[in-house]
């Protein structure tokens, strides 16, 4: 019976905000949005749509928070083309996203979709290497070379797409 009453309550939540959004009602549908938030992190619903009127709104860096924050959720509960589908979504936005290209990155790899992984990583290398990053350059090679890869091929690729200048020998 509690499960019933909160499901209600949330029901009646959502309409709420559904007729505040065809109202225009910004703040009042915001704060809608975070209350449910609130009362449960894990609502990834409620944070893509949060996401969304913070994109329509401009206020691209708080979209990029919950779109990030909705990614990581995805990613832990193991909907990794979820993830990665928002992790493009922030690219659309910001496509000088260290974090968002990275996370794309790592979960494409971690998951064996290596030709996912090649792009990002290339565009995460030449971003860090046009800001003279060599730190996190240097961050992303010893993670890579950490990850239990069984074809070698696959591995030297994407060192190929970080350092394109000392792998085109090594791919054959």
């Amino acid at each position: 019976q509690p499960r019933g009453n909160h499901q209600k309550k949330v029901r009646s939540m959502i309409k709420k905000i559904q007729d505040l959004v065809q109202r225009r009602k910004w703040e009042k549908i915001l704060k809608g949005y975070k209350d449910l938030i609130e009362k449960n992190p894990k609502d990834t619903r409620s944070r893509l749509k949060l996401g969304d009127l913070y994109s329509k709104q401009g206020k691209i860096s708080k979209a990029v928070e919950q779109y990030t924050e909705t990614a990581e959720i995805f990613a832990k509960a193991g909907f990794h083309l979820k993830s990665i589908a928002l992790f493009k979504q922030i690219l659309k936005v910001q496509p000088q996203s260290i974090p968002a290209l990275r996370r794309a990155a790592q979960i494409s790899y971690q998951y064996g979709l290596y030709a996912d992984a090649y792009p990002y990583y290339e565009s995460l290398a030449k971003i860090l290497r046009s800001e003279d990053q060599q730190e996190k350059l240097w961050e992303i090679f010893q993670e890579l070379s950490h990850l239990p890869l069984k074809e070698t091929k696959q591995k030297v690729r994407v060192f190929e797409a970080i350092f394109p200048e000392h792998g085109a020998p090594f791919a054959d």
